[in-house]
């Protein structure tokens, strides 16, 4: 029933990749925005070219036919198998790190606007003295405000509402707190490093978990941080029905998805925990955990909190986003064992 709501809403509207850009706060009185974190900006004129430091603004970009304003991003934009045909002409700067390289390298393509979502690198980034917004579009809580800012800055508010026309009604879903599902969960988010990650409720696949009514067992850990890195033997005793491990693209691989099941399995004492032994770990790409596509992972979600774990709908939802955002973005987005 979620998917036929969700296709249903999907196939009446319309997110209109390439409509002509148009912005009603220009002209004599200029732009003015709000961004992420509370700061006032103001703009003479919409912005011509762009860097862009988040995924999921550089998703944004696409769906609102605006990738080629964009003269700079990072690695792993420009190396996303989703995105990489949309960003040929950015210039590659690298990952999250700011140097000395990279400011450089941004001073040189002379941008109109920097997007930085919520960096440690901002303060280096506003001595370029290009005007740096703080958007990111990342949690789905924030979806709505950051695309909006988006659109003013750019110039492109039609577009910017066009996509929201489609997200706004799947997002009313979860406006309204769900009850907390009886079946507990647990998401860890990959990692290279042996250290475990596990995501908390204040991080972006927290947020979606709770939106969704999963029982995190992880929701309230600590105090500080999106994340909580405990001992393989401190995971034990939670004994989580469901175990979830956030993947990236850069790792979407059945080889590497693999050989990281098998690390999780081979932890001392893991293989007989309940979520290995009923066969309910799974591995969810963040595609779908942040930014516009972050309600496709809150259906998605709430299908698990009520016991239905097939991947079909997330399969349906994607193939049908893609038909009318005119992407081809993957939509095989969950690999269960």
């Amino acid at each position: 029933m979620i998917a036929i709501g969700i296709i249903a809403i999907l196939l009446v509207t319309g997110i209109g990749v390439g409509v002509a850009a148009s912005n009603n706060d220009s002209g004599d009185k200029g732009i003015d925005v709000v961004d992420g974190v509370g700061t006032k900006i103001h703009f003479d004129k919409p912005c011509e070219t762009a860097v862009v430091f988040s995924k999921y603004i550089g998703e944004a970009m696409i769906l609102m036919g605006g990738s080629d304003k964009v003269v700079g991003t990072t690695s792993t934009i420009k190396k996303d198998t989703n995105y990489s045909k949309y960003y040929t002409n950015a210039k590659d700067l690298g990952l999250k790190t700011v140097g000395d390289t990279v400011i450089s390298e941004i001073i040189k393509l002379k941008p109109d606007v920097i997007f930085s979502y919520k960096s440690s690198d901002n303060t280096a980034l506003k001595g370029t003295g290009i005007p740096v917004v703080e958007i990111g579009a990342s949690k789905i809580v924030e979806v709505v405000d950051d695309i909006t800012v988006l659109g003013k800055v750019m110039g492109m508010e039609k577009e910017a509402d066009k996509i929201l026309d489609w997200f706004k009604p799947l997002y009313k879903n979860f406006e309204k707190e769900k009850e907390k599902s009886k079946t507990t969960f647990l998401m860890e988010a990959w990692s290279a490093k042996e250290q475990i990650s596990i995501c908390k409720g204040s991080s972006t696949a927290g947020v979606l978990m709770k939106l969704a009514g999963m029982n995190n067992v992880y929701e309230e850990a600590g105090t500080t941080g999106s994340y909580i890195y405990p001992s393989a033997g401190d995971v034990i005793p939670k004994n989580p029905d469901v175990y979830i491990v956030q993947t990236y693209n850069a790792n979407w691989d059945k080889e590497q998805i693999d050989a990281y099941y098998q690390k999780i399995i081979n932890r001392p004492g893991w293989s007989s925990m309940k979520c290995v032994e009923d066969k309910k770990v799974f591995f969810i790409s963040n595609d779908i955990m942040g930014g516009i596509r972050s309600v496709i992972g809150a259906m998605c979600f709430m299908s698990f909190a009520e016991g239905d774990y097939s991947s079909e709908n997330v399969v349906k939802m994607v193939n049908d986003y893609n038909k009318i955002a005119n992407t081809s973005f993957n939509p095989n987005l969950i690999i269960s064992y």
